[in-house]
Formats: C-alpha cells, sequence, structure tokens
C-alpha cells in the first residue's frame, strides 16, 4: 500500500551489462537470488515439516502455491526498496555489506508515506528491520530442526527406523547439530563456503524434482510439468557450479572450487541413478501389491 501512495522512481540503472561482477547474467541470475518461485530448501521444509502440518493434501497446493506468490511479491518490493534509494546511498551500505539498512530504508519510506498509519520514518525503518530479524530467527530455527532430522537419519536402518537411543533424543541431536554449526562459523569457514550456497540450494531443488519425477514416473502418472522444470534447473545449476569451479581454480580458491567439483559429480551421478531406476521393470509382487 504504501507504494501507491509513494510512488518511488528508480535511482539505479534500469539495464544493466549481461556482465556482471559475479558472472554473466545467466546463469548467476538464477542462483543469487536463491528463493523464490523454486528453492531447495524449501524442498526439505516442506517434506520435512510442512506436510506433518496440513489438515489434507489439497491443502498443499494453496499452501505451496500461495506462499510462492507471496514470496515473489516480497522479492519485488525488497527490489524497488534497494532501487528507490538515492545511488550514492545504495552503494555506501552494499559496499558495507549491510544488508538489511538496504531492505528497511527502503520499505520504511513506503510505510512512513501512508497518512493513515502517522508512522514516523525511523519508527517504519526500526520495524522492517525487525521483520528481517524475525524472517531470520525462524529461518536458523527451520535449519536447525531440518539438521537434526538428517543428523538422525544417517543411524536409521534398513526399515528407517532410528536405532540409537541416544541419537533419537532430540535434545541431544539438535545439540550436536548446533554445536557443529556454531564451530563452523567461528572458525570463518562459513564466510569461505557461503559463495556455493546459491548454487548448492538450486541444486538441491533440482534434485527434488528429480525425485518426484521419478516418482510419478514410476507411478505412471504424468511427470511432464516436473520434468521439464527438472531439465531446466540442472542447466542453470550446472552451469553455474561449472562457472564457479572455473573461477575459483583460476583464483587459487581451491576448497571452494573442490566443493563445486563434487557437488557437481554428486548431480551428474543422481541423474544417471535416476535414469537407470527408470530403466528397471517392477517387480511382479511391486505390480500386484
Amino acid at each position: 500500500v504504501g507504494l501507491f501512495f509513494t510512488r518511488p522512481e528508480l535511482q539505479l540503472p534500469q539495464i544493466t551489462h549481461f556482465q556482471t561482477d559475479l558472472g554473466y547474467l545467466f546463469p548467476v541470475l538464477f542462483v543469487t537470488v536463491a528463493c523464490g518461485a523454486i528453492s531447495g530448501f524449501h524442498s526439505l521444509v516442506a517434506s520435512g515439516t510442512t506436510s506433518k502440518q496440513v489438515a489434507k493434501e489439497s491443502d498443499a497446493k494453496i499452501i505451496g502455491y500461495g506462499g510462492m506468490l507471496i514470496e515473489s511479491l516480497l522479492a519485488m518490493v525488497a527490489l524497488m526498496a534497494a532501487t528507490t534509494l538515492a545511488s550514492g546511498r545504495f552503494h555506501e551500505l552494499y559496499s558495507a555489506n549491510k544488508f538489511v539498512p538496504i531492505f528497511s530504508e527502503g520499505v520504511g519510506s513506503f510505510m512512513a508515506s501512508i497518512p493513515l498509519l502517522g508512522i514516523k520514518q525511523d519508527a517504519a525503518v526500526t520495524f522492517s528491520a525487525l521483520a528481517v530479524s524475525a524472517f531470520c530467527l525462524t529461518s536458523l530455527d527451520t535449519c536447525a530442526r531440518l539438521a537434526r532430522f538428517a543428523f538422525q537419519e544417517f543411524f536409521e536402518d534398513d526399515s528407517h527406523v532410528v536405532r540409537s537411543t541416544l541419537v533419537k533424543n532430540r535434545y541431544f541431536s539438535t545439540g550436536i547439530t548446533v554445536i557443529a554449526g556454531g564451530l563452523f562459523l567461528f572458525s570463518g569457514g562459513s564466510d569461505a563456503i557461503w559463495p556455493v550456497f546459491g548454487s548448492a540450494n538450486q541444486m538441491l531443488a533440482a534434485l527434488a524434482l528429480l525425485a518426484v519425477s521419478v516418482w510419478l514416473a514410476k507411478t505412471k502418472r504424468r511427470n511432464g510439468f516436473v520434468r521439464y522444470p527438472m531439465i531446466f534447473m540442472f542447466l542453470v545449476t550446472l552451469s553455474a557450479l561449472g562457472t564457479l569451479i572455473y573461477n575459483n581454480f583460476v583464483k587459487g580458491n581451491f576448497i571452494l572450487a573442490g566443493v563445486g567439483v563434487l557437488l557437481f559429480v554428486l548431480a551428474i551421478l543422481l541423474g544417471v541413478q535416476a535414469v537407470c531406476s527408470l530403466r528397471e521393470k517392477p517387480a511382479v509382487n511391486a505390480v500386484s501389491a
């Protein structure tokens, strides 16, 4: 609503070059904004948490599709918040890695422009920054829960049951994952590996689509609406990983280059495994069951 009152003018160039500081616009554009219409992290949340909270299966469409529409709207608002800042102010905050103020100052100005609310500029900026902090807090909470799930799954047997009483304890497993994450953070390793996050996240999204495609094909259902986006996502992420590997190898960042190689090989192997799985003939008992 504040956008309609403010009617802001874009302060940054409307057209940029195909070559950016991070690489070519394709595929960098698709892995820089790593959440939105498709996200590997969201696939983890949906399969591990959201799926247990819906009342019936048909609710998934409203929640999933509606959530992506809202997130796309949020992305547009964030983009406008950044591009409506004065060019000098934007580059000042961007150069200092102060990304929250970029969003909060822009959105705060939108909120303060609504006459009926009567919110002052400083209060609106503070409220916007608080909204970002709350989002980060809930995301970290979800990450900790999903990490605990993944940690416990390492100790499952063939029937997907965790036999270890200690690992089954939620407090112990959560403590292990939080401590491991904390050590990784304070060691500086998170800063070193962060550039690969976008490519890894979107690669996970491609793998999620791959798993769904194989399941739909195995159950003799239409899967084109999942298969074709999956192919596109693989092309994007493999291109991004290839660019990441080359750039980091040239710069001497061999750790990031090595991580990129591992993700690249993993994607190829899982793709080959999926093709082999589709070629397998189902067993007679499985068909009758």
